[in-house]
């Protein structure tokens, strides 16, 4: 049992069995053959048998070697060469880098064991090919996970940023819109991006009927900074190029810029700029300017988000505009233009709540053109109507800007004279009638006409407590006037000390 067991595992030892068995087989029928041959030999002649014996030796034992040599090729042949060729074949797939074939295991010699460690060896190379595609997927998929959370945190911050502009745009929305006074619509759109984007500079400029740009509101200028009411002119600076092209206007370095305006006392400005225009119906409102310190500060979203609160602005002035516009229209007298007796009671509630709290008078004016009917009548309407708006001029420009001219109605005016007495409030109206009387009226289609008026004065507090108390004093003083002649001004006084009674007059 150990001979075959030692067989069956080495190549040598069955190489040898191979060998060794015919060999033997060999040297022994020679031997025997030679032994017989010798004897017979040796009778005939002594001696002669020991030299045969000499000669088969060495004949024999070239047999047997060449015999020996024979049966190991022939066993290389039969025994291991299809074993050899198919290990061979095997390697030559495994080296063109088919690594998952298999060499067969034949028997349990030398030949086998290296089927198995070449074998063992292509497993432990197969392995190490997929740890390595592991490793790659690894690689891949954690290249993949972080480009995808790199996209994810862009895309957060870029939702986190349109959240904090949709916000804005909202806040903004909600503030601007919910006053139709523009002053206070400026105010609140200068607090909210200034406050809310952190600009160091903002100035809103607003477009006038000239084409020229009025700095209305402004932020985060130095104290003393006479920013607010820099006129330009149509088309001047940056600003107003923008407005005129209607194109946002960027400039990265100021120092560079030949169009920068600076304000009156401004030292040498340097950094960036953006004027985005604000528009309506293809129409310039105005434009939002900011500054920044820092060279190339506006980006791509900077624009976007401003040029997005331009256009909310925009609208919102325009309402703002609208409605101040249809105020005005409201209260103005559509012939003369002047205050209608709407806009004349307005102010005088103002004035006098004015007067009320700072303790200081306030004065009216009746004032009536005297026989207005023979103008109509002689004339004609449209003559009549051009004397009002004429007169309505000489009066208005010959009061202060503080005073208030109204249309009462008809042929009648009324003035408001903010801090004015009795004497005072005469002698205004001692003025008028005398520049009116002497100021020769140019009618269109008629020769010029000779006005003259007649006025009544009263005053608060001393002559009245309220508005319409006043307006009854003074109406009643404007009577006596037209009873005494006409053309004068009258004082309202106490009815004990009235110079006449009340009649009718026109």
């Amino acid at each position: 049992m150990f001979m075959l067991r030692t067989l069956n595992r080495s190549l040598a030892a069955r190489l040898i069995a191979v060998s060794a068995v015919p060999s033997a087989t060999v040297m022994i029928a020679g031997l025997l053959l030679l032994i017989h041959r010798a004897r017979g030999l040796e009778q005939v002649r002594p001696g002669a048998g020991f030299e045969l014996i000499y000669q088969g030796a060495i004949l024999g034992t070239l047999a047997v070697l060449s015999c020996a040599a024979l049966a190991i090729v022939i066993a290389l042949r039969r025994l291991f060469q299809a074993r050899i060729n198919r290990l061979q074949s095997v390697m030559a797939r495994a080296a063109s880098g088919e690594f998952l074939v298999r060499a067969p295991i034949d028997g349990e010699d030398e030949l086998a064991d290296v089927s198995k460690s070449f074998n063992t060896m292509l497993a432990r190379i197969t392995d190490l090919q997929i740890e390595q595609l592991d490793r790659s997927l690894s690689m891949e998929r954690l290249e993949k996970e972080t480009a995808l959370l790199s996209a994810l945190g862009d895309a957060n911050r870029t939702r986190e940023q349109r959240l904090r502009e949709l916000t804005l745009l909202f806040d903004l929305t909600q503030n601007i819109y919910s006053t139709l006074d523009l002053d206070e619509l400026l105010r609140r759109i200068c607090d909210l991006i200034g406050v809310r984007l952190g600009f160091q500079e903002f100035a809103l400029l607003l477009t006038e009927d000239d084409g020229s740009l009025v700095v209305r509101a402004s932020y985060g200028y130095p104290p003393g900074a006479k920013v607010n009411g820099v006129r330009l002119a149509p088309g001047e600076g940056i600003a107003g190029h923008a407005a005129q092209s209607g194109a946002t206007q960027l400039v990265e370095d100021i120092a560079t810029d030949t169009r920068y305006r600076s304000y009156p006392g401004e030292p040498a400005r340097v950094g960036s700029f953006l004027a985005i225009p604000m528009r309506h119906r293809e129409k310039s409102v105005g434009v939002l300017a900011f500054r920044r310190t820092a060279l190339r500060a506006f980006g791509e979203d900077d624009i976007r988000l401003l040029s997005a609160v331009a256009q909310q602005a925009s609208l919102a002035v325009v309402n703002a505009r609208l409605h101040d516009a249809t105020v005005l229209q409201s209260l103005t007298d559509p012939l003369t233009g002047v205050s209608n007796r709407r806009g004349m009671n307005q102010r005088l509630e103002l004035e006098l709540t004015r007067g009320q709290r700072f303790l200081h008078d306030v004065a009216v004016v009746m004032i009536d053109l005297d026989h207005f009917k023979l103008v109509n009548d002689s004339r004609g309407h449209a003559v009549g109507d051009e004397v009002l708006r004429q007169v309505a001029r000489l009066l208005q420009r010959n009061v202060r800007k503080v005073d208030e001219v109204a249309r009462y109605g008809g042929e009648e005016f009324l003035l408001v004279l903010p801090q004015l007495g009795r004497a005072g409030a005469t002698d205004v109206a001692e003025k008028l009638r005398r520049i009116i009387e002497s100021t020769p009226l140019a009618l269109a289609g008629a020769d010029p006409s000779m006005v003259t008026i007649s006025a009544g004065v009263a005053t608060y507090p001393e002559d009245a407590g309220d508005a319409q108390t006043l307006l009854e004093r003074a109406d009643a003083a404007l009577y006596i006037a037209k009873h005494e002649g006409r053309n004068r001004v009258v004082a309202f006084v106490p009815p004990k000390e009235s110079r006449a009674p009340k009649s009718s007059a026109s």
